[in-house]
């Protein structure tokens, strides 16, 4: 897999019905050993604003805060991979 071009998927992640939207992408070059990246966007009004944007693939977790999931950023290898969790207006590393 050397690039795959990015793709948009639309769904309502915390359940309010707004939509918001993932964008990935695939690179070997551009992405390394990970081989891919994502953004996560949430709608505000006639805009769209950037809430997570990581090099990685994202796992939604069980645990919710506010409604939303935690997301891991996984890749290649072992270990323990980063956790990201909703404080009220945006994703922050929990560890």
């Amino acid at each position: 897999m050397s690039y795959v071009p990015g793709r948009a998927e639309i769904g309502d992640l915390n359940g309010d019905g707004r939509p918001e939207v993932w964008i990935t992408e695939s690179s070997l070059f551009c992405y390394g050993n990970t081989g891919s990246a994502f953004v996560l966007l949430t709608r505000e009004g006639s805009a769209w604003r950037a809430l997570l944007d990581e090099v990685g693939m994202p796992l939604q977790r069980d645990a919710h805060h506010d409604g939303w999931p935690d997301i891991e950023v996984g890749g290649p290898g072992f270990g323990q991979f980063p956790v990201y969790r909703w404080n009220g207006h945006d994703y922050e590393r929990t560890h």
